[in-house]
């Protein structure tokens, strides 16, 4: 494993720890202020990531990039407006996520701009000023730049990994909270989209019974097809092309990430 993986890995294991318990504190937040006492009652309004984990979500989130926690526990029947209400304590944790995306998208532009207010002389120095003429593009490449400036003897290693590590947590932040709120989308229980396909629908038949009773085997399947691809990917070229879900989040999560960078890109 090279340093990077290792600065990548705990700044996942670090965005994973706020954006998991803020997406279901977010739920919890919703449905008490609908009304709806169930989450204070069962232990869950709070961000207390142990409150909320769920063991094999986790796994999936930390091995794979794509998990879940434990859904929180609401009776819409003490909401205040049944159909509306319901919506929103589903969309809550989804909100949340692209909120916290849209936040660390700003704050790793906003970081390019004082690693460059900092280290500017260093950075041409290195002869790395072409990399300069863009916000979006410096910050999305700092890490790149950091290493060959430490390789190059300009900054410490003390220097070097704080800055590694406050890049990859800003940017794993954009990354894994874009993912988790595209992939509560799939309308598939325990995810958020099979709440929100339960607003949506007056009458039920049995594809939404079957998205409720089967659709977990569904979605584990999906992504164990998914880190199969991947394993054989470096066998097989195509590989990669057959696995759905992970090119939906990959076209999902690009677009949304290089809308948010675009937008900050045009104020910053």
């Amino acid at each position: 494993m090279t340093f990077e993986n290792v600065i990548a890995t705990i700044a996942s294991i670090i965005v994973i720890l706020i954006a998991l318990p803020l997406h279901e504190f977010a739920h919890a937040f919703a449905a008490v202020k609908a009304g709806d006492p169930t989450p204070k009652l069962e232990g869950r309004y709070t961000i207390n990531p142990l409150k909320h984990f769920d063991p094999i979500g986790l796994l999936m989130l930390v091995v794979l990039r794509f998990g879940w926690a434990k859904p929180v526990p609401i009776n819409p029947y003490n909401f205040r407006h049944l159909r509306r209400d319901y919506f929103w304590v589903s969309f809550a944790g989804i909100l949340c996520n692209i909120v916290m995306a849209f936040l660390s998208s700003f704050l790793l532009v906003l970081f390019g701009i004082i690693t460059y207010s900092v280290f500017g002389s260093e950075i041409a120095s290195a002869g790395l000023s072409a990399y300069t003429s863009s916000k979006t593009t410096f910050a999305l490449l700092e890490f790149r730049i950091l290493e060959i400036l430490f390789d190059s003897g300009y900054i410490s290693s003390g220097i070097y990994i704080v800055f590694g590590l406050i890049y990859y947590v800003l940017y794993l932040g954009v990354i894994i909270n874009i993912n988790l709120a595209v992939f509560n989308l799939i309308p598939v229980y325990p995810l958020d989209g099979f709440r929100i396909l339960d607003c949506a629908l007056k009458k039920k038949g049995k594809v939404f019974e079957f998205l409720g009773t089967k659709g977990y085997y569904v979605l584990l399947g999906l992504i164990l097809w998914g880190a199969l691809c991947d394993l054989i990917g470096n066998y097989i070229p195509f590989a990669g092309m057959l696995d759905v879900l992970g090119l939906a989040l990959g076209y999902a999560n690009n677009f949304i990430s290089n809308l948010f960078f675009g937008l900050w890109g045009l104020f910053l």
